[in-house]
């Protein structure tokens, strides 16, 4: 007999959620409460953050769940079997890959690692040189014409 897996229902959407909180906070606050307003704001922010994570947590109960029934079946206990224990049938081989290390990347040396660091320097000091002649650009325009001409 196998066991039932519950699923998550739908409930409210955080979003009626915040509505709903924000409103009841709204009216038990009172006029002029413009401070318990923005405590009253970031204790909503926590109650959604808190919606989402139970939201996850559901699902992650709900795939846990999934996850020991099949464990519980014949298919389920012949991987859990073959993964850590490495167990094979009979009349099965075992192939073993072994993953062979990238080469290291040579590093350059001579004339030429020396034009092509001057040529990554240069290039630095150009784009800092255009970003600074753009600023330049958008403080005249902001500031013209002088005031009092």
């Amino acid at each position: 007999m196998r066991k039932s897996v519950r699923t998550p229902k739908a409930g409210l959407s955080p979003g009626v959620l915040v509505l709903g909180l924000a409103v009841v906070f709204y009216f038990l606050s009172g006029p002029g409460a413009g401070e318990t307003l923005t405590h009253v704001a970031e204790k909503v922010r926590e109650v959604v953050q808190l919606y989402r994570e139970y939201q996850r947590l559901v699902l992650q109960n709900a795939e846990l769940e999934q996850l020991t029934a099949f464990c519980q079946t014949p298919e389920g206990k012949e991987l859990l079997l073959r993964g850590r224990f490495n167990m094979v049938r009979r009349g099965e081989y075992v192939v073993h890959v072994k993953e062979v290390a990238p080469e290291p990347e040579k590093k350059k040396c001579g004339l030429r690692a020396i034009i092509d660091g001057l040529r990554a320097k240069a290039n630095e000091n150009l784009s800092a040189l255009a970003m600074i002649h753009k600023m330049l650009i958008l403080t005249r325009t902001r500031n013209w014409p002088p005031v009092g001409c």
